[in-house]
């Protein structure tokens, strides 16, 4: 199904590397193409993503992030193997691997298609998008660049004011992202791929505390206040900074995220509670 083979691995790992290193050696072995590099460094050749069937990931949810900017534009499906701890995206535990990987890659599996944000800024009257690539698989938070004094910021939906927030932050996540920063803030899990987004303060003072589910064709503005040193973060890898009173508009991207998958359709609430560590499912 799967013949030409990218692998990307977290780079100052060396466990990460090895099996890297092993898993391109034993999918070549299967009459595959594979090449690899380090998820941290520059970018591999565009031609070579271009001619790639598969990315194969070994590292953890970050590493599938980052990973993620290589795959969408080009609608490449990946395949996570964790070597962290929860890896809600991974498909494959480390150790299973070097047997699982290339057994996978000779069955039918399916295609998980999830959301993602797009978020531009909109400065001087004008909309921007946030770089080059302006989108979010986890979430879009605002918040300042380091601690101090909360924020002032103003949601609006669909351009109606729901409620001005005094918050360190406010978070706006896709159904990925609720296992993501938005668990820690006290949101909910959503099934990965449920279309709605997710609204919600992190550590709000006197103000709305709830997290909010959104319709999945909804329009998120956040409005910040007069405060400086504020910034928008895109899976808390990219920072872009804002000025006071620019307004930061989400909604959900036409483009989506791929993963190859193998399990049952079941998968995400059969592991649920063992990757959330809950209770003593296995």
């Amino acid at each position: 199904m799967f013949k030409r083979i990218g692998i990307i691995y977290k780079s100052g790992v060396p466990a990460a590397e090895q099996l890297a290193r092993a898993l391109a050696e034993r999918l070549r072995a299967t009459g595959r193409h594979a090449w690899l590099a380090q998820v941290d460094h520059a970018a591999p050749d565009a031609k070579q993503v271009d001619d790639t069937d598969l990315l194969v990931t070994v590292g953890g949810d970050g590493t599938i992030l980052r990973t993620a900017r290589l795959t969408v534009p080009r609608n490449i499906p990946i395949l996570g193997v964790n070597m962290g701890n929860l890896g809600f995206m991974t498909e494959v535990a480390s150790g299973d691997a070097l047997t699982l990987v290339p057994r996978y890659l000779d069955t039918e599996g399916w295609i998980e298609e999830r959301s993602l944000l797009d978020v531009e800024v909109v400065r001087d009257g004008r909309a921007s998008p946030l770089g080059e690539h302006s989108w979010s698989l986890n979430e879009v938070m605002v918040g300042r660049r380091t601690a101090g004094r909360m924020l002032d910021i103003e949601a609006r939906i669909d351009r109606v004011t729901l409620t001005s927030y005094k918050a360190d932050g406010v978070i706006v996540a896709t159904a990925t992202g609720s296992t993501a920063y938005a668990l820690a803030a006290g949101g909910p899990v959503l099934h990965p791929e449920n279309k709605g987004l997710l609204l919600l303060p992190v550590s709000p003072h006197l103000s709305l505390r709830n997290p909010i589910v959104l319709h999945p064709d909804a329009v998120v503005e956040l409005v910040v206040g007069e405060q400086s040193d504020v910034v928008a973060s895109l899976d808390g890898q990219v920072d872009y900074p804002l000025r006071p009173r620019e307004l930061v508009r989400a909604k959900r991207s036409a483009r989506v995220a791929r993963f190859f998958r193998v399990q049952p359709h079941t998968y995400f609430y059969a592991t649920l509670t063992r990757r959330l560590s809950m209770g003593g499912a296995k």
